[in-house]
């Protein structure tokens, strides 16, 4: 295939962004969800009960991490194939699954945004805070909505909020430290709540519904915090730091949150987690 300079340059760009991608979960896959409260396998469970897959459904979950929502989803019966870039997340959600002896479980590399499977496979799709970081989300639902059966349902989850405006001189600490961003922003923007039900909606999806929900992330304090920050989703963030200057960032950091510990000693980072269900219009 041709490609004009404009499209080659687009294409270059989705390239480097799933490589970015790819690269920074390979090096979190190890710690990932495993500090502090397991925050996303929490949303997971929230997110297959809301969609309410049912024993030998078909399900796919586009970017599965370590497996927040492909276990319960297996838990619940459901016949569950995940899909992820990184293979280090891959390989650690195949052993929860083999762990938990769920055996309608299985598990590829494979990308997030273009998920390769034929029209009308899938009895529900699930994506646990993927979006974000989708070089195009658009592209991404309708490739969703292109897999699910008629009627299927698909749900989703993305961070509607991070840190708190306590957290404001902290997070301008660690920005002081980074590196100007290396890839371009999502080609459509994901907010505000009434834009993501939009998006979805021309993407084919009916009965759309997106609404927003607290959840509080308690940590022991500024160590556990700087570890959390390199566990989760926020690593891409804090990526951005170039090596020879994380250890200063960290000290500094680390300083001006230990003002913010509660009464207890710990340190509250307050989160919003946006879910957005949708059914695929039937044909």
């Amino acid at each position: 295939m041709v490609f004009g300079s404009g499209e080659q340059r687009a294409d270059s760009l989705y390239e480097e962004q799933r490589a970015r991608v790819a690269r920074i979960y390979r090096e979190a896959a190890a710690d990932y969800d495993q500090v502090g409260p397991a925050f996303y396998a929490a949303n997971g469970e929230r997110l297959v009960a809301r969609v309410g897959v049912a024993a030998g459904e078909q399900v796919l979950d586009a970017g599965c991490g370590r497996g927040a929502c492909v276990l319960p989803a297996a838990e619940a019966g459901g016949r569950v194939v995940g899909v992820d870039l990184s293979p280090e997340m891959v390989g650690l959600t195949r052993v929860a699954a083999e762990r938990r002896g769920l055996t309608s479980v299985a598990v590829k590399v494979g990308d997030a945004q273009a998920p390769e499977f034929p029209e009308g496979t899938f009895d529900v799709v699930l994506s646990g805070f993927v979006l974000r970081l989708l070089p195009d989300p658009a592209a991404a639902l309708r490739s969703y909505a292109r897999v699910l059966k008629s009627g299927g349902r698909f749900g989703a989850t993305i961070y509607a909020s991070t840190f708190g405006a306590e957290w404001e001189p902290v997070r301008a600490l660690l920005e002081s430290f980074m590196a100007p961003a290396t890839t371009r922003p999502p080609v459509v923007e994901l907010d505000p709540a009434e834009r993501l039900a939009e998006l979805m909606s021309d993407a084919g999806f009916g009965e759309v519904n997106v609404e927003d929900e607290p959840f509080d992330i308690w940590l022991a304090g500024p160590d556990e915090w700087w570890h959390y920050m390199w566990a989760s989703g926020y690593r891409g963030m804090m990526d951005r730091i170039p090596a020879d200057r994380r250890e200063e960032a960290r000290r500094v950091a680390c300083e001006a949150a230990d003002a913010l510990r509660a009464a207890d000693g710990r340190l509250l980072l307050p989160q919003t987690v946006r879910y957005a269900l949708g059914v695929r219009g039937v044909a």
